[in-house]
């Protein structure tokens, strides 16, 4: 239900320049097959609402790795770590996680 009441909270992390650049495919995860029960299909949140898991993942090909010194590695993997922290605030504040 927080999507429903904090969904431009969520659209916006989502659209920022550093979810899009480590996080290109947006949010997945499984999805009920209908709405959950009080909302309507045509809601505006409707991709969101169905969502049982939310996944953001990140893809770094073997290739890319072997380039990469142990330094540069870091800093990669620190700035996606980064990236996703405004979605874990917004999940655990959703969640009620910590209240």
């Amino acid at each position: 239900q927080e999507i429903d009441y904090q969904a431009a909270d969520l659209h916006a992390l989502l659209a920022t320049a550093e979810a899009r650049q480590f996080f290109p495919a947006g949010l997945q995860g499984e999805q009920l097959k209908k709405m959950p029960p009080g909302y309507d299909a045509a809601h505006p949140e409707a991709q969101w609402l169905r969502h049982k898991s939310f996944l953001l993942s990140h893809q770094l090909p073997d290739a890319d790795v072997r380039g990469l010194t142990p330094a540069a590695f870091r800093a990669h993997m620190l700035a996606a770590l980064r990236a996703l922290g405004p979605f874990c605030e917004w999940l655990a504040a959703a969640t009620h996680v910590g209240q």
